[in-house]
């Protein structure tokens, strides 16, 4: 009974960070108007809790393709709701591939920008 209930709560807190995350993917794709540097923090956030989904996923998803029936944690109802999640964060995986290839890329330079803008600064309080 307490690993069922177990499974429960991590079936609810995954399906919640799920949401969260796909929340949040949404909100950098569409976030023009925030500093790149908060863009690129989100981001790092959003990876980071992804990586600890993932490890979720895969304990839930493992449970719920379980055949014994004297090992499977699921019934039939739960189980689908379950391969449901898995399915859900699967697809947005190709999602958070883009997302972070276009704000690192844009951290990348403005990066760069900030760097060319130090050392123009620091030759011109040399030179003075």
């Amino acid at each position: 009974i307490f690993e069922k209930s177990f499974q429960m709560t991590l079936f609810k807190r995954t399906e919640q960070a799920v949401a969260e995350l796909e929340s949040t993917l949404e909100a950098l794709k569409n976030a023009d108007e925030v500093d790149i540097s908060e863009k690129k923090r989100r981001l790092d956030d959003a990876v980071t809790t992804n990586t600890s989904i993932e490890q979720n996923v895969s304990k839930l998803r493992k449970a719920a393709q379980e055949t014994d029936p004297a090992v499977r944690t699921y019934g039939e109802q739960m189980a689908a709701k379950v391969l449901a999640l898995c399915d859900k964060y699967d697809s947005l995986q190709p999602s958070i591939e883009e997302v972070t290839k276009k704000i690192t890329t844009a951290f990348q330079e403005y990066e760069s920008v900030q760097a060319k803008e130090r050392e123009k600064a620091a030759k011109e309080a040399a030179a003075k």
